[in-house]
């Protein structure tokens, strides 16, 4: 942890000063900046000269979603987020990864709260990304390599998600439940093993077992909230939507066995050791003028 540079009073003077319209926060360092920066860059309304990036640890010391929320709270309750000053109006807005919040509760509504479309920056990003640039770029292909190579992996996000779903449903459980325990979103599945085989029925009976004592539900409450968590997460796989709750840092691990099994016995770069840095690579293949940025720009431009 870095020490913050401005407590709450004091990032509030700064916003008064500050010559900026717009004040854009955001929670991770990684690669929020990058993907945040080209977003509003891409932007035909918003001059970059009245918007300004702010990392939420110049505030808080840390990054992450929960200092960033802790200070949206406050400037809601300071009356911070729409301020007059004598150079014109500033706002505040905040960008914040949606997570699993859509689906187990917590999310804010305001216009000032921006969550990603998909679970976090990262699985925004290996949404978006042009794959066979980021795949060709990263194993080093030819194009018509990285063409056969995307071919072959067709949805392998929803494969993920399909293959994942009962973990999936358990991450949800122990997140509406706030149960202290190793069910989390920040974990890979424990129910598949191999990891990227499918489930096994044993694991998966004594991980429920396990979560359902940590929650301390009985069993007739447990088996409703089971119930009704797996209806919503039923009608997201059938709109489509199943990636959007696949967190980014799963994907790396499982692209990469994909891939292996897409170039079989032939011998390129980086095959079989893809490792976060692949993410970069997608990040690299970005457009920032594809449709998928109205999601972010059009709240924005909107206040």
């Amino acid at each position: 942890m870095s020490r913050p540079a401005y407590s709450y009073a004091g990032f509030r003077r700064r916003l008064q000063i500050s010559r900026a319209r717009l004040h854009v926060m955001f929670e991770g360092r990684a690669h929020d900046p990058y993907f945040y920066g080209g977003i509003l860059e891409a932007s035909t309304t918003l001059r970059s000269d009245e918007v300004q990036l702010i990392p939420i640890e110049v505030v808080s010391g840390t990054g992450g979603k929960a200092a960033l929320l802790s200070l949206f709270d406050w400037s809601r309750k300071k009356g911070v987020l729409r301020t007059q000053k004598r150079s014109g109006e500033s706002v505040l807005v905040f960008m914040l990864d949606r997570d699993s919040d859509f689906m187990t509760g917590g999310t804010r509504r305001s216009p000032h709260v921006v969550y990603t479309k998909r679970y976090d920056v990262e699985a925004e990003i290996f949404a978006n990304a042009d794959a066979e640039k980021a795949l060709g770029s990263h194993l080093s292909l030819t194009p018509q390599e990285a063409n056969a190579l995307v071919t072959h992996l067709g949805d392998w996000r929803g494969d993920l998600a399909n293959l994942w779903r009962t973990w999936i449903l358990l991450c949800c459980i122990a997140r509406v439940t706030r149960a202290q325990c190793d069910v989390t979103f920040a974990r890979a599945s424990a129910v598949n093993d191999p990891r990227y085989s499918p489930e096994d029925a044993h694991l998966v009976r004594a991980k429920e077992s396990s979560l359902r004592r940590v929650t301390g539900l009985k069993h007739v409450d447990y088996a409703d909230l089971r119930s009704r968590m797996d209806r919503r997460l039923t009608r997201l796989y059938e709109r489509g939507e199943a990636d959007q709750v696949l967190k980014g840092k799963w994907l790396p691990g499982y692209l990469d066995e994909a891939v292996k099994g897409g170039l079989p016995g032939r011998h390129v770069k980086n095959k079989g050791k893809l490792g976060s840095s692949i993410t970069e690579s997608f990040a690299a293949a970005l457009s920032f003028n594809g449709a998928w940025v109205r999601h972010y720009l059009d709240p924005l431009e909107a206040l």
